[in-house]
């Protein structure tokens, strides 16, 4: 039987398109995300761990980059936050675009670095719009992300607003 302490993680659902390694890595926590459309069961499965109190690892901006700088993160993390009450522990991971840059077919040796930082609490503003709130949370934890790697935020460009969900103390 498998540890639901080690983690579940999200991830895109075409990455292992090989039923048998899709099967094991399902056994072993992956869960599939079609990145299409709104992939309503493999939220509701995220879901259901975090409230169960158990981690699930999201890749906040839903795919590999061109050229190995941070994305705009997804607000499929604000929504998860939002209805869980969730902590966030952003994490940078150095060294993945070196190992396997989008175009690669096989990984490359080579280290990677995790750097966490501390948990992040969002409260939730009644008076906000919903989905303003799903994208400031995402917006929140890229800034995080940045800092942690020592890059530009990928939001600094794209979006200039004072009105972002407070995290809470």
């Amino acid at each position: 039987m498998r540890d639901s302490t080690a983690g579940f993680f999200l991830g895109r659902a075409s990455l292992f398109p090989n039923r048998y390694l899709n099967w094991a890595l399902q056994k072993l926590g992956w869960i599939p995300l079609k990145t299409h459309r709104l992939d309503r069961k493999a939220f509701g499965q995220a879901l259901s761990h975090l409230q169960a109190g158990e981690p699930v690892v999201i890749f906040p901006e839903g795919t590999r980059t061109e050229d190995g700088s941070l994305q705009i993160g997804k607000p499929g993390l604000g929504y998860l936050v939002a209805e869980s009450q969730c902590q966030v522990i952003p994490a940078y991971i150095s060294g993945t675009f070196t190992v396997l840059p989008i175009q690669s077919r096989w990984p490359r040796l080579f280290p990677l670095r995790v750097s966490f930082g501390k948990p992040l609490k969002f409260c939730k503003d009644e008076g906000k719009n919903v989905k303003a709130f799903y994208e400031d949370v995402s917006i929140t934890v890229m800034e995080h992300i940045a800092q942690l790697g020592g890059v530009p935020s990928p939001t600094q460009q794209a979006y200039e607003t004072d009105s972002r969900s407070k995290l809470c103390e």
